[in-house]
């Protein structure tokens, strides 16, 4: 099964710190796409572009 390469060590990305502020995004409510609380649902809903 083919699959992406694994990115450089060097690529200047700290993945650790990367993945803990992704993931705290998703335990806050705070991401755009899945909002997980209502007040969030509401927020993404109003940047949404009404649909014609």
């Amino acid at each position: 099964m083919p699959h992406d390469p694994p990115i450089p060590s060097d690529s200047g990305i700290d993945w650790p710190e990367f993945v803990a502020m992704d993931q705290a995004l998703v335990d806050n409510g705070g991401a755009t796409l899945f909002p997980i609380t209502a007040r969030a649902l509401e927020r993404r809903n109003t940047m949404l572009p009404t649909q014609r």
